[in-house]
């Protein structure tokens, strides 16, 4: 039986005119060596494969066996270089990714290969003309006979391989496996991402699952598993557009809103990590859109910019650094009405993970996903771990990306909003009024754990929604549901509140308003906001959900909904009481007489299983991956670019899969979530798009 060894590495590919195929590459076994092949659309293939764009996995499998009197063992270091290049011949080309001191480890006779303890060049997309040679991209291992030499990080252009594997002292590479990427369909534009694939190998009962990766996962195998397994073809953009008979229309304050139905989907694995070697999770926690552009034949390649949470929590914090990640897209809008499974469905909004930027102090201190036990004293007092480790807790949920690349980061343990420079660093934080502050018996207390405070925010329901005015100069915020002094009898908070800041200078609250969220049928359970988006000077979009679904113990989900709603008919309560002191505004969850909440209406059913069924994912059905995720917690919108639909755009929303993994690595360990342990697979970071149409502005 093949010993395997699952190394998930990164590749990208390009569209290009079809010449004569490249010479064919080897992946035969140097002296001594490994045997390798690699997973391509759901299939094993060996070195000198041809395999079309459309095939190629963003993220893909090598399975890695030790060679007929092979002397490799656990223990072994390794070093692996990936190259891409045209096809022309030669050993240089252009370095996609490299590290060092990747350890080979035997857990019951299946080989892995660990984390490395250098990594020279991160993964990065090439940039490839169109209508040259084939892309070539092939991966080199070098085993390592002690510690490699130490050298500078190499450019990435003009690499050649075996030049730099001197300079580390690693000799000739060990295993190697080229494959040559031939034309199919894709952008035809420059760079833009590739379809993924899982890191199990492929059976009759699962299917692949996305997953990036920008250094090798320390775990054996995945068990994320889909409903189906394809290698085909990824559906083409509709050349028809819309089906009229998916549009829903909603007359909002006299103006129109169409929902055209849902366009694309995609995922990244709950198995991937990130460029800290940490799993890739929560990134639908808060997205911004940095680009998208559309290109010649209908698609749109662009970059989202993901941030998640404060990391896995389901049994208890961790030291998670708050970051923002880079996600690049290539988005192919499907409009048929014929069902994708799956799998193939991915392919309609496919998912790259670039990098990630951590959120720091000016000193160069780390935010902490611990819990806040602790208060740092000054102007404003700050949540920390506690008092012997004084970093500032984080909880980061909204994102707003200024022009200058600086952002605003909303937080659940303050709640606060912190500003951030574009490299990261702490520039400057705004406390909410009084009423918003979570007391305990007279006391600040930050805590998202234990006794609950008696005022103020409710623990882990903090800023949830951020969102800025196109300008930059108006910043809103929005709490995930009502406050402590505003619950009813049954600790449901249905009025939440609603801020709006003048940024211009020192943020200055500048209005506030009490929204009332929908609430289940029959319960009368408050649905939370999750994010929301400006639409206009007074008018936005909410996302209000249940939290069931995958990653939750019912699957059967009720509500989630994109709502609209307006200030322009609502009690500004800012210079009130039931902002500058703790006076409830809803006392028993009752709303006062002389206040007028906003009141939304319903936009889009996010759960409509006809849309959700032509993309392969499903509710209420059996827990696997394409049953819908539980936590929808992000909006992004951008014109589609059409100068025939000038009022058309898409709307997109990431889910967050609270780092729920059969594989998951958080700040030096391994870990398995208690959900995929109980049913055998990870939760992939599911992402949706939508077309709409707004009101000309």
């Amino acid at each position: 039986m093949l010993v395997t060894s699952l190394i998930t590495l990164l590749s990208t590919a390009v569209a290009y005119a079809v010449p004569a195929p490249a010479p064919a590459p080897t992946n035969a076994p140097r002296s001594g060596g490994l045997n390798v092949q690699t997973l391509v659309g759901g299939s094993k293939v060996s070195g000198g494969a041809t395999v079309q764009y459309n095939n190629l996995l963003s993220a893909l499998t090598y399975y890695v066996s030790p060679s007929a009197g092979s002397s490799v063992k656990a223990g072994d270091k390794f070093t692996t270089m990936i190259v891409s290049s045209d096809g022309s011949g030669g050993s240089s080309g252009t370095l996609v990714a490299a590290w060092s001191g990747s350890t080979l480890y035997d857990l019951f006779g299946i080989y892995f290969l660990g984390l490395p303890s250098k990594i020279y060049a991160s993964w990065s997309i090439p940039s490839l003309s169109v209508g040259g040679n084939p892309l070539e991209i092939c991966t080199y291992i070098f085993e390592q006979s002690g510690s490699v030499k130490s050298v500078s990080n190499p450019s990435r252009t003009g690499f050649d391989y075996s030049s730099f594997a001197s300079q580390l002292g690693v000799g000739s590479p060990v295993a190697e496996i080229c494959l040559t990427v031939i034309n199919g369909h894709a952008p035809s534009s420059t760079a833009s991402s590739a379809r993924a694939s899982s890191t199990t190998a492929p059976s009759s009962s699962s299917s692949t699952s996305s997953t990036v990766s920008v250094a090798p996962s320390s775990s054996a195998s995945s068990s994320a598993s889909s409903s189906s397994s394809s290698s085909s073809s990824s559906p083409a953009a509709s050349s028809t557009g819309p089906l009229a008979a998916y549009q829903t229309t909603v007359t909002f304050n006299g103006q129109t809103y169409i929902n055209k139905g849902l366009v694309g989907f995609g995922a990244i694995s709950g198995d991937a990590v990130d460029s800290q070697g940490e799993t890739i999770g929560g990134i639908g926690s808060a997205i911004s859109l940095e680009s998208i552009e559309r290109n010649d034949d209908g698609t749109y390649t662009g970059v989202m910019l993901a941030q998640p949470d404060r990391g896995h929590n389901t049994a208890t914090t961790t030291d998670y650094i708050a970051r923002r990640h880079r996600i690049g897209f290539t988005l192919d809008p499907y409009y048929d009405s014929t069902a994708l499974n799956y799998s193939d469905a991915k392919s309609t909004f496919a998912l790259s993970y670039q990098s990630s930027l951590l959120y720091y102090e000016q000193d160069g201190t780390p935010t902490t996903g611990l819990d806040a036990l602790g208060i740092r004293q000054g102007e404003p007092p700050l949540p920390i771990a506690n008092a012997s480790y004084n970093h500032i807790s984080t909880d980061a949920e909204g994102l707003v990306v200024n022009a200058d690349g600086s952002s605003w980061v909303s937080d659940e343990y303050g709640p606060y909003i912190y500003k951030y420079s574009s490299d990261g660093k702490l520039l400057q934080t705004i406390q909410p009024p009084l009423a918003v502050l979570p007391y305990l018996n007279g006391s600040l207390y930050f805590s998202s754990a234990g006794t609950a405070p008696t005022v103020g925010r409710v623990q882990n329901q903090g800023f949830e929604g951020l969102t800025a005015s196109p300008d930059g100069t108006k910043l809103y915020a929005l709490l995930q549901s009502g406050l402590t002094q505003d619950l009813d009898s049954s600790g449901e908070g249905r009025y939440t509140r609603f801020f709006a800041y003048d940024v211009t200078g020192t943020p200055t609250l500048e209005s506030s308003y009490v929204l009332q969220l929908p609430v289940t049928n029959g319960k009368a359970k408050a649905l939370a906001q999750s994010d929301f988006h400006y639409l206009s000077e007074d008018t936005f979009v909410v996302l209000s959900r249940d939290g069931k679904g995958n990653g939750n113990d019912d699957n059967d989900s009720k509500h989630k909904d994109f709502l609209l709603f307006s200030t322009s008919e609502a009690t500004d309560i800012k210079d009130t009481v039931y902002t500058t002191t703790d006076t409830a505004v809803a006392p028993a969850g009752v709303l006062v007489s002389n206040v007028t909440a906003i009141i939304p209406t319903e936009f889009i059913d996010i759960i409509d299983d006809t849309q959700l069924g032509r993309f392969g994912i499903c509710n209420n059905c059996d827990y696997a991956v394409n049953l819908i995720n539980g936590k929808w917690e992000s909006i992004a919108i951008a014109s589609i670019q059409d100068p025939d639909y000038p009022n058309d755009y898409f709307l997109f929303s990431f889910s967050d899969n609270d780092f729920i993994s059969l594989n998951g690595i958080e700040d030096g360990a391994t870990y398995v979530d208690a959900f995929s342990a109980e049913y055998g697979y990870s939760l992939d970071n599911q992402a949706l798009v939508w077309r709409v149409t707004l009101p000309a502005q």
